[in-house]
């Protein structure tokens, strides 16, 4: 069969689950153009298909890319099978290694400020084309301190590395930053990497940025564990981060929507 009879196998949603399944592992293994990956990542992301055939999807991504996987994996996906499916395969993808390995170190190193001139001038020289020039211009970036290159680059990790041990020792790290956007992007990239525990903590940080984030994303993922802090956040004293826990409080079905009142029917006092 060609990538197109595939492709239609798989999007066929009369076809059997087995069916769809085998065309997904088909697909991810022996098909490695853009088709096939528009065809995967759009079965990825229905939420009203089939949850077996989207766990196969996520479970097959992987062997299209690891790298483009990363993105896809690190969604935020409403059928919570489908979201442990995505944590349980970043798990298995493990560390990063080779040339990712170098890249994540080297950005590691710069966003704690550790950078030498001398080590910069050493990853670069064990790169080359593309890689090495894109690199060297987040690493400039990241030496001048700018702030939005560094909570760019923090954003960027969970879609760029995963679940690697690494990055989220340095994520933890830095929920502990003065800077309330760094604190912000950290407690969304962990929540993002299924660290839930690790940011409930941030329904208590002075800044409401955090807070007011830390209830989006929990919302965002559907994630039970954060119930309770979003209940105490209903209390806030930012009426931002107020709305924010209600919204996410909706989303986990926690909190009914207000019916509008018809002006029309009011009794007059």
């Amino acid at each position: 069969m060609t990538s197109t009879d595939w492709k239609l196998q798989l999007l066929d949603r009369t076809q059997t689950t087995a069916a769809r399944v085998a065309a997904a592992g088909e697909l991810a293994m022996q098909f490695p153009d853009y088709d096939a990956w528009k065809a995967l990542c759009s079965v990825a992301i229905a939420e009203d298909d089939d949850a077996d055939v989207r766990i196969a999807v996520i479970r097959a991504l992987p062997e299209w890319n690891r790298g483009a996987a990363m993105e896809m994996l690190v969604r935020a996906y409403e059928d919570q099978r489908v979201r442990r499916a995505a944590l349980a395969t970043l798990d298995e993808l493990g560390f990063a290694a080779g040339r990712d390995e170098t890249l994540l170190m080297a950005e590691l190193t710069a966003l704690r400020g550790k950078a030498t001139a001398e080590y910069v001038a050493r990853v670069l020289g064990s790169l080359s084309g593309t890689v090495r020039d894109v690199l060297s211009i987040r690493l400039t970036a990241l030496g001048k301190a700018d702030p939005i290159a560094v909570r760019s680059a923090v954003a960027d990790l969970p879609q760029r590395y995963g679940r690697d041990a690494r990055v989220l020792e340095f994520l933890r790290e830095t929920l502990r930053s003065s800077d309330s956007g760094l604190r912000a992007t950290a407690a969304a990239g962990l929540c993002r990497l299924g660290e839930i525990a690790a940011i409930l903590e941030s329904a208590h940080d002075p800044s409401p940025e955090v807070r007011g984030m830390l209830a989006s994303v929990l919302g965002l993922y559907r994630e039970e564990q954060g119930g309770g802090a979003l209940t105490h956040l209903l209390e806030d004293s930012d009426a931002d981060v107020v709305q924010e826990a209600r919204k996410a409080l909706r989303l986990l079905g926690r909190l009914e929507r207000a019916t509008p009142v018809d002006p029309g029917s009011a009794t007059p006092s």
